[in-house]
C-alpha cells in the first residue's frame, strides 16, 4: 500500500494554509477551511480537480466502509 505523506502549506490561490496530501511526488489532495467549513480538493488526471465537503465525504466513507463490513460477515 502507498504512503501518503501531509505538507503543510502557503499557496497564492487560498488566504489561509492548506494541507497538501502526496503521494510520492504527486499531490493527491489539498485540505483548506473556507466560509467555517472544512473543504477538500482531490486531484487527478492531469491536474483535474474535485471539491468536497470534508463532513460529507467522511459521512460516505464511514457508510461504504459499514457496507463492506456488512456484507464480509
Amino acid at each position: 500500500m502507498k504512503k501518503l505523506t501531509l505538507q503543510l502549506s502557503s499557496v497564492s490561490d487560498k488566504d489561509d494554509l492548506v494541507v497538501e496530501i502526496w503521494d510520492e511526488d504527486n499531490q493527491f489532495a489539498e485540505v483548506y477551511v473556507e466560509n467555517d467549513e472544512i473543504k477538500i480538493d482531490i486531484y487527478y488526471l492531469n491536474d483535474r480537480c474535485l471539491s468536497f465537503n470534508l463532513s460529507e465525504l467522511q459521512e460516505i466513507f464511514s457508510k461504504a466502509a459499514q457496507l463492506l463490513n456488512y456484507q464480509i460477515c
